[in-house]
């Protein structure tokens, strides 16, 4: 709560690294298990592990600063305007979710190649797209089909290291950004380089995974 957005998103970081890694809880089958409601989960070993616990007090943790910040804020959101964030602002759903995607698509760039960097992305500096024939549409398919691709192999590749890495990966690297994606919330910024500090960590664990993958592909098939 001190960090501006991402703050409260720790707790939800150090609840994937307690599930991925100390309590090595097996993603693919866990998924298994609750589409197909076959074999239904063991919460004595849970409760056991102290998974249960722990999480229970990250969560009760979470809800009280959440409502403490909420308090200090006068029990209501900031008021923002347009020049602020001017997708919020789009005349109609559509054009709201599409360039909200395409702010997430720049995001995505800033993380890829951090050099067009600016300290402020209010007063119109990304313009908005107002129609669905615009080219920049592209990137945000791109985006989607990179996402997609990601969270197919994390959930469904067999390979036990893959899915794990690749989970705990796309867990860094999503989570932190959740708060600015105003899904949840109204922000009052268009794009801003420090919501992706702790985001950083998340695309530096797939691109050094991706490296490795490749090199090792390289070599097998040199």
């Amino acid at each position: 709560m001190l960090c501006k957005e991402q703050g409260i998103t720790v707790l939800g970081v150090n609840a994937a690294f307690d599930v991925l890694l100390i309590c090595n809880v097996n993603v693919y089958e866990l998924s298994q298990r609750l589409l197909l409601r076959k074999n239904p989960l063991n919460v004595s070993d849970m409760l056991r592990t102290g998974l249960l616990t722990r999480l229970g007090l990250m969560g009760l943790g979470g809800l009280s600063m959440l409502y403490a910040r909420w308090r200090i804020m006068g029990t209501g959101p900031p008021a923002f305007t347009e020049v602020d964030n001017p997708a919020s602002f789009a005349e109609n759903i559509f054009l709201r979710i599409v360039n909200y995607n395409y702010y997430y698509s720049l995001n995505a760039w800033l993380l890829l190649c951090p050099w067009w960097l600016c300290f402020d992305w209010s007063m119109g500096c990304v313009p908005l797209i107002k129609s669905a024939t615009d080219w920049r549409m592209v990137w945000l398919l791109l985006l989607w089909c990179v996402l997609i691709g990601l969270i197919s192999q994390a959930l469904c590749s067999q390979d036990s290291q893959r899915r794990r890495t690749l989970t705990l990966g796309l867990v860094l690297l999503v989570v932190p950004f959740l708060p600015a994606c105003n899904i949840f919330f109204r922000v009052g910024f268009v794009i801003a380089e420090r919501v992706l500090y702790l985001s950083s960590a998340g695309y530096c664990l797939l691109l050094a995974y991706s490296l490795g993958h490749c090199c090792c592909r390289w070599t097998k098939y040199r």
